[in-house]
């Protein structure tokens, strides 16, 4: 059920998290000046984040019901190095479709979210997403059990941290064992920091 996507199956999970983060607050912060073109801005952004697990060789894993992918997780790894040329292209890339201001907005927010994060390497669970009409059926549940066995087995990893601007969603993490150990504002965006320690 569970499987890691590769670059064939980007498509796929782009139109999966743009589906799941189509008014989600961090998308509409960075991408507040987009107007009509917010669809492709927004699928622009998505592919960012998913071809920088894809570049980084970082997991991009994927639920399928039926044959088709129902729910995406983009991960960081524990033990993070500069960024490869190939990834600091994809980012021009990216800020040529999403602006410049737009690639401001979303590195401000990453570093103010990321000061807040736990200092020991851990796993970073940076997107999780299931397709709309189909939430409470486990989906997400799946994708993160699959990431706490990943950070339990790395030699290293002490944990996962995510981060959430929807305050309904920091009950739903707790449930799944995360605390929040830092909330910022970031203009008009508030966040929660979380923590999911192994144990």
């Amino acid at each position: 059920m569970i499987e890691r996507l590769s670059r064939v199956h980007k498509a796929e999970a782009v139109e999966v998290l743009a589906e799941a983060f189509h008014d989600y607050p961090v998308m509409r912060f960075v991408l507040k000046d987009a107007g009509a073109a917010y669809e492709e801005r927004l699928r622009a952004l998505v592919g960012f984040f998913c071809e920088l697990r894809l570049t980084r060789d970082y997991p991009l894993i994927g639920v399928r019901e039926h044959g088709a992918l129902v729910a995406v997780a983009g991960i960081n790894d524990p033990e993070a190095g500069p960024w490869p040329p190939a990834l600091q292209n994809v980012w021009t890339a990216a800020g040529e479709v999403i602006g410049a201001a737009a690639l401001e907005r979303l590195e401000r927010f990453e570093t103010t979210a990321a000061a807040l994060e736990p200092g020991d390497p851990h796993y970073y669970l940076g997107i999780i997403g299931v397709r709309p009409g189909l939430q409470g059926r486990g989906f997400a549940r799946i994708l993160i059990d699959e990431l706490v066995g990943m950070s339990r087995a790395h030699p290293r990893s002490t944990g996962i941290a995510l981060t959430t601007e929807q305050r309904g969603n920091v009950s739903i993490y707790r449930r799944f064992g995360f605390e929040v150990v830092g909330e910022a504002d970031i203009d008009e965006v508030h966040t929660w920091v979380m923590f999911r320690a192994d144990g």
